[in-house]
C-alpha cells in the first residue's frame, strides 16, 4: 500500500487515436477513460463520471471519520452538471 499523505502521482496514456486513455495513480490498477461517440468509443469511464465518483467519495470519507470520532470536518459544496 502506498502512503498517499505525502505525494500523489498520476499517469495517463493514450490508447488509440481517439479519446481512449489508460490512467493510474501511485501504482494502483489502471482505469480506462474514454468519451462517448462520435469523439470516443465508450470504452471506459468519462472524465465527468470519474469527477463525480471522486466528489462523492470525498464527501463520504470525512463523514465516516466524524462518526468514528477521529476528526471534526465541515463540508459545504454543490455540483451542477449539464451535459
Amino acid at each position: 500500500m502506498n502512503d498517499k499523505s505525502k505525494e500523489l502521482n498520476t499517469s495517463v496514456k493514450l490508447i488509440n487515436n481517439r479519446l481512449n486513455f489508460s490512467g493510474f495513480t501511485n501504482g494502483n490498477d489502471p482505469v480506462s477513460i474514454d468519451y462517448t461517440p462520435p469523439l470516443g468509443d465508450n470504452l471506459g469511464y468519462t472524465s465527468l463520471e470519474l469527477l463525480l465518483l471522486s466528489l462523492s467519495e470525498d464527501k463520504y470519507c470525512p463523514v465516516y471519520s466524524m462518526i468514528k470520532g477521529n476528526v471534526d470536518v465541515e463540508i459545504s459544496y454543490s455540483i451542477r452538471v449539464k451535459s
